[in-house]
């Protein structure tokens, strides 16, 4: 798919028993996550909405951190700012008047760029980006509310937190404090997978009210360590205190950097996935110089720099915990409000003045050499062509793990000394030596914010306030997606109800995956018949491809030209109010069909953007979301090095099958959108290569060709259509997929066909199919085929995206002259003997005597490919001439 000012050439290949679909985006107007950096004063408008948490959650973070350092200079530091940010916002929800603007300008948003409203709907996609953008980091992140038990907070509250935040709001006990601290404990414990446990302890006064935000983080280095070259050596906490411990050790090619402008030198590392960490060294004696001068200017600036270089990398083994009551370094920052008695809270409850008494923040870290299991073998060496630096963190150094995606600050860390573990043990800070025992790649963090009000008398919970919590269940909108909310006192009642509740919301589920299957069938045979119009020969693509790539590109289609788009896709009954619906269908196909080893299909999609480009934050975060798009940043202008990374990328997610998509690029380009899908069929049973022979296909009533004709003697599932006059035959493929192949019985027939082909009609014949014992000749074939799919799309009428009058602001700042300029499909198919071992069944024979005893597919016909449990049809063709491409 290309949005070019040129005529920029894009194309997909499909290959079966591999097959690979691939579609491009190209947009022609003026740039990524440099803007991601960029101040939100520098952007107007709604794209200053969505584009101004990043940059302010990262000055937020580094303003804390350097607090923090200078109020502990002789401690190690480990805080999660991401965690801080996000539950001091969710806490603004609680908050009224001078208290909430103080605390939402305390973390940095300008109020008047940015409504309160919009800061909790950016927080909440930041939030579910985290949780979902990556499966290959072990990531948990989650909040909670616990409540006294006479505590009667406004309903509109509880709703509020619980659809941004997806914060539980459970009922506890406070008079009974060893009661409420044991199922604090445990639910903290439970959603930590027993990380952090005995979090609380006697609180210095009453509590009412306690909010919690916890995140976990478990990742596993891109290039693991060797754990047979670590050893132990000496550490230099100071000039005249040394530690042993043990250091691990890698040696390659890595992001390294002198820093000419700061006296320290760094790398940067990769866990598996989205979690990217920055090492650095300063000089002996400069960590506070260096520690100042944390920005994002200075991230940026680094990113920019860095160069790749053979280093001999020596780093402690970590295993450190960090707790602090963030209350006096919070009141510096400008949140001195929360914790006086100007403190306004009555957006929690109206009942008694609340004042903030407590910020408890502990972050732990574990760092060892383990990585991801298909990494290089570490006993292999690398041919190097200049001799490697020797970087050893031999004395105190800085740890800086961001999220790649989204760029949140997960973890800012100053390591003094690495065999120092700070814990929290009945809530007094204590010092220990020596490594704890914690999963490796771990980070942790948890916020606890407790609010305090003056004695009064504290009764128990009443029932009208359990049934105003069961209402507020009910009556939610968001209820079904962002949550849950305090239990009832009937805890089987609950069950029951959330049972069927599930059940409900399943059901719901398989209607509208069911609607979502025969729309982009329908779409698929609508397109099929707009070829047939202009080529009578081989035909092939992909109609879920299609639909994946437009359904992609309509998170940036707005008002006309998303509702065409949705017209065009058959999809409108899915669209309409519920706008990421799609995106949640296509999410949940994606996952299924991933998830399903034995089908051997892949799926996935890039952001090519050149850096001058202001491309949506909102728009690439939901393409991560739901189509795991994966953002690269490309400099056009250098249209050969463009060139060689697109390749680059294209090739290794294709494994190889496509080592060179694009032959040339036009260096005026911005956007480029590749989606790609790679099957890898086996048949369930194979056909014997050596009962290939050569054999004669007809090409209609007076021409034929040679072609090596399959045979394969076995049960088939079968039908013959005396409607149509059609033999309908099923292959199936390991994995729950089959290929669908219907034959004319009068030569010529085929064309005519074509116009009938519904979801309905498949469906007749599936439902018709019969089990027997078949003799079957197919021919070996191999098509390559390529389509400009936006002439046929205006013919189906999406039309509005092509033209001047697109409406695509949501996909960038700049939207004006914006459209889509091509839309450029290819596919090759190839079909042979291979398959898996056969496999033994215990299908059931059918004997039906007007059932032919041979199928020989000796004349053209069509072949559908679709995934059996979902019937979603993943490819399309028709094949007139086996001998051509």
């Amino acid at each position: 798919m290309l949005l070019s000012p040129g005529q920029q050439q894009g194309l997909a290949i499909l290959t079966m028993p591999l097959i690979l679909y691939t579609c491009l985006l190209c947009l022609c107007v003026s740039s990524l996550w440099a803007n991601q950096a960029e101040d939100a004063s520098t952007v107007s408008g709604t794209e200053s909405h969505s584009r101004g948490l990043a940059p302010t959650n990262v000055d937020f973070a580094f303003s804390l951190y350097q607090r923090l350092v200078a109020s502990a200079p002789d401690r190690n530091i480990f805080i999660s700012p991401v965690s801080i940010s996000m539950a001091l916002a969710m806490l603004s929800l609680g908050t009224s008047g001078h208290t909430r603007t103080q605390l939402l300008q305390a973390l940095g948003f300008n109020l008047t760029r940015m409504s309160d409203t919009e800061i909790h709907q950016n927080f909440r996609h930041l939030y579910q980006l985290l949780k979902e953008s990556d499966t290959s980091l072990e990531m948990a992140m989650g909040n909670a509310l616990f409540l006294n038990h006479n505590l009667h907070p406004q309903e509109s509250f509880l709703a509020a937190i619980k659809c941004y935040y997806e914060s539980e709001a459970l009922a506890a006990d406070f008079q009974n404090w060893t009661s409420a601290s044991r199922q604090i404990n445990e639910y903290i414990s439970n959603k930590t997978q027993g990380k952090l446990m005995d979090m609380f302890s006697e609180p210095d006064s009453p509590a009412i009210l306690i909010l919690i935000n916890y995140i976990y983080f478990g990742g596993t280095w891109e290039q693991p360590f060797n754990p047979e070259s670590t050893q132990e050596k000496n550490f230099h906490v100071n000039e005249t205190t040394t530690v042993t411990v043990p250091m691990m050790f890698w040696s390659g090619s890595v992001q390294y950097l002198q820093d000419p402008v700061l006296p320290c030198r760094l790398v940067q590392l990769h866990f598996t996935g989205n979690g990217t960490v920055f090492l650095i060294l300063p000089d002996q004696g400069q960590m506070d110089t260096v520690i100042a001068r944390l920005s994002r200017d200075t991230i940026q600036r680094w990113s920019d720099s860095l160069t790749q270089r053979p280093v001999d990398l020596y780093l402690p083994k970590l295993s450190v915990s960090s707790a602090y009551d963030l209350r006096d370094v919070l009141t510096e920052m400008g949140f001195a409000d929360l914790f006086s008695s100007q403190a306004n809270f009555s957006a929690i409850s109206q009942e008694a003045p609340l004042k903030l008494s407590k910020v408890v923040h502990k972050a732990m870290l574990h760092m060892d050499e383990r990585g991801r299991k298909e990494a290089a073998d570490p006993g292999v060496t690398v041919k190097q062509e200049s001799e490697p630096v020797t970087f050893a963190f031999d004395h105190p150094f800085l740890v800086l793990i961001f999220d790649n995606f989204t760029w949140s600050s997960l973890l800012l860390g100053k390591v003094l000394d690495p065999s120092e573990v700070l814990l929290l043990k009945g809530g007094v800070l204590g010092l220990h030596t020596g490594l704890m025992r914690v999963t490796p790649g771990l980070l942790l963090s948890v916020l606890l914010v407790e609010l305090l009000a003056p004695s009064w008398a504290l009764g128990p919970l009443s029932p009208e306030y359990h049934a105003d919590l069961e209402s507020l269940e009910r009556e939610d909108p968001l209820s079904q997606t962002w949550g849950a909310t305090p239990a009832p006192p009937d805890d089987e009642k609950k069950e029951r109800d959330e049972e069927e509740e599930e059940d409900e919301e399943e059901a719901q589920l398989r209607t509208h995956m069911q609607q979502l299957s025969n729309a982009t069938s329908n779409f698929g045979f609508n397109l099929l018949r707009k070829i047939s119009m202009t080529h009578d020969g081989n035909v092939v693509f992909s109609p879920l491809g299609m639909a994946l790539a437009m359904a992609g590109l309509m998170l940036g289609a707005e008002g006309q030209t998303r509702a065409q788009v949705e017209h065009g896709l058959q999809l409108q009954a899915l669209g309409g109010t519920q706008p990421l619906l799609l995106p949640t269908l296509f999410k949940r196909l994606r996952q299924t069909l991933s998830s399903n080893v034995e089908l051997g299909l892949a799926q996935g999609s890039f952001a090519f953007i050149h850096k001058d480009f202001q491309v949506n934050e909102t728009f690439l975060n939901l393409s991560k979301r739901y189509f795991d798009t994966e953002c690269v940043p490309t400099n056009f202008h250098n249209a050969s090095q463009a060139r060689g990374l697109m390749n680059y990328y294209i090739n290794k997610a294709t494994q190889g099958k496509i080592p060179k998509l694009f032959d040339g690029i036009n260096p005026e380009t911005k956007l480029i959108l590749v989606d790609y899908i790679l099957f890898k069929g086996k048949w369930l049973t194979p056909f014997d290569p050596v009962l290939t022979e050569a054999d004669t296909f007809h090409l209609d009533k007076y021409r034929a060709v040679e072609v090596p004709m399959m045979y394969r003697e076995g049960r088939f599932a079968y039908t013959f259509d005396s409607n149509f006059h059609c033999h309908v035959l099923q292959l199936p493929y390991r994995g729950n997929a089959a290929m669908l192949v219907v034959l004319m019985e009068k030569m010529g027939d085929h064309l005519d066909l074509e116009d009938y082909l519904t979801t309905d009609l498949v469906e007749t014949w599936l439902r018709n199919m019969q089990t027997r014992k078949m003799e079957v000749f197919f021919p070996k074939f191999k098509l390559d085929q390529k389509y400009e799919m936006h002439e046929l799309l205006k013919q189906m009428g999406v039309r509005r995206i092509f033209s001047p009058l697109a409406d695509l602001g949501g996909l960038s700042a700049t939207p004006r002259n914006l459209q889509v300029s091509k839309v450029v499909q290819q596919s090759v198919i190839e079909v042979d003997e291979k398959g898996t071992e056969a496999v033994t069944g215990t299908l059931s024979e059918i004997i039906a005597y007007f059932m032919p005893p041979t199928v020989k597919v000796d004349r053209p016909f069509h072949f559908m490919i679709y995934e059996e449990t979902s019937r979603m049809l993943l490819f399309l063709g028709r094949v007139v001439d086996p001998t051509l491409l």
